[in-house]
């Protein structure tokens, strides 16, 4: 111990030694002036009763206690005070602090057969998880995240349908424990982030946190690079893939693992990194010279990228690196003309512009689809897949090579139907049996392989029926396995024979030796299970119709139009919203939507989903005859009005405002011929602050003109939940605008500068409302002082006019005034007479307000607001023509 470290202890004690000496000399104190106050307090006089007190005493007492009680909680303070500085002295500035708890497994006991948990953050670099297996698949998360937790299910899962393979391991690390070698080592700035490790190579998955998403990715990082050896290879490879990437590496580059190969390899498992390349690319390799010869490969490592439309060469002037290849791939993808998926922005949890960035720069016919990314070529998405090749062919010489690629994707999408159908037999063979279905299929396989071969064949060519010919189930034969196998007979007590032996098919598909793995039932089986695939609904959805390029109402499209259209993909299961915000509705599983973000409209597919309503809905979109969707309450789903329910528009009984809708918006606001004049207020919402802030106001207002109900209406429109008309669509809200009756063309808005207050919304109605209503409350609000102002200022213009009109026609009989002179000077007469009519019937109505039998006002009112409109008109007749004419 340092001699600072000793002083400070010495200090410290002589601190408590003093503020010991000072608390026992306070108590010390306290009970002398105690004592020495009973003293003086003794009664001289005595009594005959020595029990009883005086008043002296007694107040005595209570103060003693009373300072007794002040000395106690000093002492208190001070020791709670020593305490804290005590504290403080100890801790070296620091506050004190408590220890975290020990960490906890994060996934259930159950899973540890499947995945490692490193919940103490330590043992787990990857270099030590290597040892174990050629592959790792890591999950870093931290207990409390709630991503994490919702993962922690997938992962499980995606492990389990792993469990036969040697090759992958599973291993999940607590990157959030304090004393963990995962924190101390690594700076995770979000949960859960998914690695795999290959070798020296890492990455990072960027995809949906699905169990299927998740699988898919890991089946591609287990073979990124396949091998072509015939040309039929090469066709089916290219055919199944959007974005084929071909190189020429000879065999000895290969055993020597020549740089350029190693390059080639990175960048195939990198490519997996982005969730837009792993589906729709693949990699591959050539190593006979004849083939790359035919392939027109130049050299060594030579990169083509073939696509449907295309054949590109990777740039010599570009170095030869995987992340180079990698972002060549990645933009020559993504300007291809042809369907891309909406995926997440990698490693962000920030929103991203990508959508609106593709709708805005050309029309865009969006699929909203459920996606099974473990089973590629479902129905609706390889049909619209086959329309893009028709609708971007436009040289006739490509037609026949496009066509053939389409076949092969047509004959992928019916093939799928078949593997589905296996997939789940093989699940039903093998819930209870799986051991005596590998066996059972093992020793029929020489009975069964013909058969099996003939049935592929009329998968892949449905125009052939041998698969149903030839039956081999007809043999009674005992020596048949099906009869005489012991494990047969136990698999086929639970499936016919029958489907055992479809079972057994894909399992002869999936083995590379002449026996089948006791695993390869199970393994299918998980697959299934794994993926989100709703196999009833998909194995009883009939056929979409019609073959590629059967019509020519598509073919070659794009070219003859500018506004040729981009086609994406949206999954439902993950951004199903989308469709919501559209207000459409969810109840068929595939639904066609055109964006055209230059005309703001949308457009809708009505029909169902087939070939041929999607050829025609393209066409119909070039043609212009398609109505656009409007966005409108109605549409929306039940949990949109379910959140709306709390905010209404109206109080108690009182219907002052009405809500309208997109649907009922031209019937409410816009009818020509109604006589009322309407306000509405362009809203955002229940949940946009600035509407919210402005709703008593417009309350107010309505309730203000209640009374004038008949020639005045109020509505409210919710513009997030109605798409109104282009005309009406205002740079900000909340907006008020006026529409006048029998001239709705005529509408005004609230001025931006005026702020939106009672006084000034009044005031904005009242000078564009029609005169009825403006005579109406001007006869309802006049006082007694006002009627008697009004009565002499009438009675002043009506002595006014009636000067007017006599020096008038005093001029026309001294000027002798005839022709167009003539004219002007009658209307002139005419108006005055008429204006002199009215102010004679106002002069009436004022006069009778101040007289105990009052008649019905609101008659006159409606009198005075006709001649007002005769005045307007023999104004506006009085005008020449020429003056009209220049104005």
């Amino acid at each position: 111990m340092d001699a600072s470290s000793q002083l400070s202890e010495q200090h410290l004690n002589l601190i408590i030694e003093f503020a010991d000496e000072q608390a026992q000399q306070a108590v010390s104190e306290a009970l002398e002036s105690l004592d020495h106050s009973r003293v003086r307090t003794t009664p001289r006089i005595a009594h005959s009763d020595e029990e009883k007190r005086s008043s002296l005493e007694v107040a005595l007492d209570a103060l003693g206690q009373r300072l007794t009680m002040r000395s106690f909680c000093g002492l208190i303070v001070l020791y709670a005070l020593l305490m804290c500085f005590i504290s403080f002295i100890r801790s070296d500035g620091q506050l004190a602090r408590r220890p975290a708890p020990p960490p906890m497994p994060f996934f259930r006991w159950s899973a540890r057969e499947y995945v490692s948990d490193y919940y103490g953050g330590n043992g787990a670099h990857p270099s030590i998880l290597l040892r174990h297996s050629e592959i790792v698949i890591a999950m870093y998360y931290a207990p409390w995240n709630l991503d994490s937790k919702l993962m922690r299910r997938a992962f499980e899962r995606v492990a389990r349908s792993f469990d036969s393979n040697d090759d992958v391991s599973f291993a999940a690390i607590n990157c959030f424990a304090a004393q963990g070698q995962c924190r101390n080592t690594y700076r995770t700035h979000m949960f859960p982030l998914l690695m795999a490790y290959i070798g020296d190579v890492a990455l990072m998955y960027n995809g949906e946190l699905a169990a299927d998403y998740i699988r898919r990715w890991i089946l591609y990082i287990r073979n990124p690079i396949h091998r072509l050896i015939s040309e039929q290879s090469v066709k089916d490879f290219c055919s199944e893939y959007d974005d084929a990437v071909l190189a020429y590496f000879p065999i000895d580059s290969l055993l020597q693992r020549s740089w350029r190969y190693k390059e080639y390899l990175i960048a195939s498992l990198t490519a997996s990194q982005y969730e837009e390349l792993v589906d729709r690319s693949g990699f591959a390799i050539v190593t006979d010279w004849w083939m790359a010869n035919a392939l027109n490969f130049a050299y060594e490592g030579h990169i083509q990228l073939f696509q449907y439309s295309k054949r590109v060469d990777y740039p010599l002037e570009k170095n030869y690196s995987s992340a180079l290849i990698t972002e060549w791939l990645r933009d020559e993808s993504a300007s291809s003309n042809t369907l891309h998926w909406l995926v997440p922005e990698a490693n962000t949890m920030l929103k991203v512009d990508r959508l609106q960035t593709t709708l805005r720069t050309a029309p865009t016919l969006i699929l909203f689809t459920p996606r099974e990314p473990l089973y590629p070529y479902k129905s609706d998405v390889s049909v619209l897949e086959q329309t893009i090749m028709e609708y971007h062919t436009c040289q006739e010489e490509d037609v026949n090579r496009v066509r053939e690629l389409a076949e092969n994707r047509e004959g992928y999408r019916q093939r799928r139907k078949s593997l589905l159908q296996d997939k789940r037999l093989s699940c039903r063979a093998t819930s209870d049996s799986a051991s005596q279905v590998s066996r059972c299929c093992a020793g029929a396989r020489k009975w069964l392989d013909l058969h099996c071969k003939q049935c592929r064949l009329e998968r892949t060519y449905p125009r052939f029926t041998v698969c149903a010919l030839w039956n081999p189930f007809r043999r009674t034969d005992q020596r048949f396995p099906f009869f005489g196998s012991p494990w047969c007979r136990e698999a086929a007590a639970s499936i016919s024979v029958e489907e055992l032996a479809d079972v057994c098919c894909p399992l002869f598909d999936a083995s590379q030796k002449g026996t089948v793995s006791k695993v390869s039932p199970t393994q299918l089986c998980n697959e299934y299970k794994l993926a989100a695939v709703k196999s009833d609904s998909v194995l009883s959805k009939g056929d979409v119709g019609g073959s590629p390029f059967d019509t020519t109402l598509v073919v070659g499209l794009s070219c003859m139009r500018n506004n040729s259209l981009r086609f994406i993909a949206v999954d439902t299961q993950h951004y199903g919203f989308l469709l919501e915000k559209l207000g459409i509705a969810s109840t068929v599983q595939s639904n066609v939507v055109i964006a055209d973000a230059r005309n703001e409209q949308t457009l809708i597919m009505s029909h169902a989903f087939s070939r041929q309503a999607l050829r025609e809905f393209i066409h119909s979109f070039h043609n212009g005859s398609l109505l656009p969707h409007r966005l409108t309450e109605e549409r929306l789903p039940q949990n949109f009005h379910k959140r709306g329910r709390q905010h209404s528009y109206t109080s108690g009984d009182e219907n002052l405002v009405q809500a309208t809708t997109a649907r009922r918006f031209n019937a409410d606001l816009l009818n020509a011929s109604s006589s009322q004049d309407v306000v509405v207020l362009l809203s955002g919402g229940a949940w946009h602050g600035p509407s919210a802030a402005v709703f008593y106001i417009y309350h107010t207002v309505a309730y203000y003109f209640k009374p004038f109900e008949a020639l005045l209406k109020f509505f409210i429109v919710d513009v997030s939940k109605n798409e109104i008309p282009w005309q009406f669509k205002m740079d900000r809200i909340p907006a008020v605008l006026f529409l006048p009756a029998k001239r709705r063309f005529a509408s005004s808005r609230l001025p931006r500068s005026v702020p939106m207050t009672v006084p000034s919304l009044i005031a904005f109605v009242l000078t564009r409302c029609q005169p009825e209503l403006r005579w109406r409350i001007a006869l309802s609000l006049c006082s007694v002082l006002c009627v008697r102002r009004n009565v002499l200022a009438l009675r002043l213009r009506a002595e006014s006019l009636r000067n007017e009109l006599s020096s008038l026609r005093q001029l026309i009989a001294t000027l002798h005034l005839k022709g167009r002179h003539a004219l002007l000077v009658d209307r002139v007469i005419q108006r005055r007479a008429a204006q002199l009519r009215v102010c004679r019937k106002v002069l009436d109505v004022v006069s009778s307000m101040s007289s105990p039998t009052n008649i019905r006002l609101f008659e006159k009112a409606a009198e005075l607001s006709r001649q007002s409109e005769t005045i307007r008109t023999l104004f506006e007749a009085s005008i020449p023509l020429h003056i009209l004419t220049s104005a």
